[in-house]
């Protein structure tokens, strides 16, 4: 593979203007295809192009995509910027994201609580390097092993150097390619996945003193969800003291639920979720991490709630994460709705007092949009829901305040009262 680009061609945004300036004026990675003139040449998905205003003045470099409605990702601003220093960059870019990590993680991982190699390493265009995304895992002889996505095109002349970087600077024995996710479909880009280096035997995420196996070729994005790490430590935290069954909603394999058992000897643990596969995995990780008596599962529709979990007042807390049930603008009112019912089911479902956190993953359904959600799942299930903390994702999915589209993720902890 190769370490640097080729430029295929100029850009020109179109002479439309506005009352106020674009977002890309305002530092947004992004220009939409309705602000690019149709190029007179023709450029293949993921093509790197040089970006021109509307008067010939050079904007930037980045990559231009014929077939998506974000048309041209910024990678570097201002003046042409030259193959050549495409490794360097990038390099610089993954180092500099790494120690923003390591640096914000540090107490979490020098406690043992969470694994040097547990995180997010790049979240795309908030780390300089869109439609790139990178998790770390952990394996058994302490080499650390990667998963990529890349979720643009042009992303994927990132991945070459990403595993040359891997390699040298932290000593990494394989990367997942994981190009296999249904956004490239839309943008026309190759669906693939590849293993460079050698997989271990045994690859996982250790958080909040539990190690979570995970399969990184076949699970859901990239085997693991570090999105929601600290909403995950205070659930746990707030329920010290009860004793009972929580019941982990949308459970995937175990991140809410198992970090539930190992910071609360009391309780027990009622894992739902739709994929069996995800439940055995579940389970697994409940036996090694000694875990496993505390612990039953059920495969079941939540949103049809065809297994009758959410049993009413039952519970001595409960955790409602699902997937993202507003998949864009159009379904926006429907998958609102969504979050009312299956919210309204887990409010009911927590005894008196309860802890419950009740979280989103659906980037059209804003903040102002979960709250209400919330605040109807509340009188829905005729339940007082007293929200503590109210919050987004963790410090590895950092939000670039250019791109409110980098912020997705919303989470509520909080007790139920009556």
């Amino acid at each position: 593979m190769k370490s640097t680009i080729e430029v295929q061609g100029t850009l020109r945004l179109s002479g439309q203007t506005s009352r106020r300036a674009p977002r890309y004026v305002r530092g947004a990675p992004w220009v939409y295809s309705n602000e690019i003139e149709p190029p007179k040449s023709k450029f293949a998905p993921g093509s790197w192009a040089v970006l021109e205003s509307a008067e010939g003045r050079i904007l930037g470099t980045g990559f231009y995509n014929p077939h998506s409605l974000i048309a041209f990702r910024f990678f570097q601003r201002g003046a042409e910027f030259q193959g050549a220093q495409f490794e360097s960059e990038v390099r610089a870019r993954l180092s500099a994201a790494l120690v923003l990590r390591q640096r914000a993680l540090a107490d979490y991982i020098n406690s043992g609580e969470l694994g040097r190699n547990s995180f997010r390493l790049v979240f795309g265009e908030s780390d300089g390097l869109p439609g790139l995304i990178v998790d770390l895992f952990e394996s058994d002889n302490g080499k650390p092993v990667g998963v990529v996505q890349c979720h643009a095109a042009g992303a994927d002349a990132f991945i070459s150097v990403l595993w040359s970087w891997m390699s040298s600077e932290l000593g990494a024995q394989a990367l997942v390619v994981r190009n296999d996710v249904e956004v490239r479909e839309r943008e026309g880009a190759a669906i693939f996945t590849e293993t460079l280096g050698v997989l271990p035997s045994r690859t996982f995420a250790r958080e909040g003193g539990v190690e979570f196996e995970a399969s990184l070729l076949r699970g859901q994005k990239t085997g693991y969800f570090y999105d929601l790490r600290h909403h995950r430590r205070h659930f746990a935290a707030a329920l010290r003291g009860h004793r009972g069954v929580v019941l982990d909603a949308f459970s995937y394999i175990g991140s809410w639920g198992l970090q539930v058992l190992k910071q609360n000897p009391n309780l027990e643990l009622l894992a739902a979720d739709t994929s069996r596969a995800a439940l055995d995995i579940l389970e697994a990780n409940a036996a090694a991490n000694g875990l496993k008596n505390r612990v039953r599962t059920v495969e079941c529709d939540l949103m049809k709630d065809d297994g009758r979990v959410f049993e009413k007042r039952s519970f001595a807390g409960v955790v409602c994460d699902p997937p993202a049930l507003t998949q864009s603008a159009k379904q926006l009112e429907a998958g609102r709705r969504a979050h009312v019912d299956v919210f309204s089911r887990a409010l009911s479902a927590a005894a008196a007092h309860g802890p419950v956190a009740l979280a989103s993953c659906s980037f059209h359904l804003g903040i102002e949009g979960f709250l209400e959600c919330v605040s109807d799942a509340s009188f829905k299930a005729q339940r007082s829901y007293l929200m503590t903390e109210l919050g987004t994702q963790d410090v590895d999915h950092p939000v670039l305040a250019a791109l409110p589209e980098s912020r997705y993720l919303k989470c509520a902890l909080g007790v139920v009262t009556t």
